[in-house]
This record gives C-alpha cells, structure tokens and sequence, in this order.
C-alpha cells in the first residue's frame, strides 16, 4: 500500500508545471464536507506557490457542541489543462484544535492535499481537499474522514 501511495505521489508531482503562476491572492468563502460542518475559510497566498488558510467553525449536535479551528501551510502546483487554466493541486499541512461543552479539548496535526480552481472569468475559487488528522492531546486518535468542499469569494 505504502509503494502504491509513494508512486501516485511521484506520478502526481511529475506531472505538475515547474512554472509556477499564481491565480489570485487572496479568497473568503464557506466549507464543508466529511467529518465537518459548515466551516468558515480564508486563503491568503505569499508567493506564487505557498499560501496559508485559516479553517474556523463549530458542529452543533444534540446535547453537544464542537468549535474547531485549523491553520495550514499549502504548496500549489499548476496543472497545465488547457481548458482548466486555473487549477491547481496543493500539498501540505498544519495544526488545529478544537473544544467542546463537555470540557474536552482536543490539539493535532493535518497533512493532505487537494485540487483548487479559480474560475478564469469570475471571482470564485472551490478547492477539494483532503486532510487527515491525529489527536495528540485528549486522546491520540487518527481522524480520517477530514475532507471537504471550499467555495470562496476571491478578494483579489
């Protein structure tokens, strides 16, 4: 399984554009997907290639509330798809934490990817992501189903 992943990954990174171009600076919007509800997001790009983005919200069950906030670091490349000027798949990873109203507090790491597209006529970006986590603090537990949907606003 490991050498599967490893040759997806080369296969992956070898494909992508070594000319890296930049399709927007900066982006607000709304995600949401497994594991997750409705979550607010920012992604804030500092060169070309790296961009940071801030995950913030909360999920509501019965009896029980979760806020949760994440930060991460993301490498783009650029696929160059003719028909697709504004994709890009991206790399990376960060921190989150997270508490609820049974006084647990949860702190971990996320590692992951994911492809992302800026509409070339319009000023919206969705991105697919991809990143699991583990809990180092509270209980040391994987969480696999971190994945989602990102619609954003691009700000310029």
């Amino acid at each position: 399984m490991i050498k599967r992943i490893a040759i997806f990954t080369f296969l992956i990174m070898s494909a992508l554009s070594s000319d890296a171009q930049r399709y927007y600076d900066s982006a607000v919007g709304i995600r949401g997907g497994i594991y997750t509800n409705l979550n607010l997001t920012y992604k804030q790009f500092i060169s070309d290639q790296d961009a940071f983005e801030i995950i913030g919200g909360i999920r509501p069950r019965v009896g029980f509330i979760y806020a949760e906030a994440a930060a991460l670091y993301q490498r783009h490349f650029p696929l160059e798809i003719e028909n697709f000027k504004g994709l890009s798949v991206y790399l990376g990873g960060g921190a989150y934490s997270g508490v609820s109203n049974f006084n647990t507090f949860n702190l971990g790491f996320m590692v992951g990817g994911g492809l992302d597209y800026k509409f070339e006529d319009y000023p919206i970006n969705l991105s697919f992501d991809l990143f699991p986590a583990l809990n180092i603090l509270t209980r040391f537990t994987p969480r696999i189903r971190h994945g989602g949907l990102a619609i954003r606003y691009v700000l310029n």
